[in-house]
């Protein structure tokens, strides 16, 4: 909320002086690799949650060393990526 706040200021202050415009463009980059990282933790989840239904059943061991890595990788991200968002 704050990225886009601060983005929001940054366009109107543009308005009065365009030349403001370029602090509009330093704020984008963060703001979309933050929207990015919690795009990928979104799919993360849903790869995670697809995983753990197929744990429960019956699976080979190449299988299920597949779907463990999966809840892993998602747990971690959650853990480690989200949080700094």
């Amino acid at each position: 909320q704050e990225m886009v706040a601060a983005m929001t200021r940054f366009l109107v202050d543009s308005q009065q002086n365009p030349r403001e415009l370029y602090r509009l463009g330093l704020e984008a980059v963060p703001f979309l690799l933050a929207v990015g990282d919690l795009l990928l933790g979104w799919v993360l989840l849903q790869q995670a949650e697809i995983a753990l239904v197929a744990l429960d059943g019956d699976v080979s061991v190449r299988d299920r060393a597949f779907y463990s890595g999966k809840v892993a990788t998602g747990k971690f991200f959650a853990r480690n990526v989200l949080p700094r968002l």
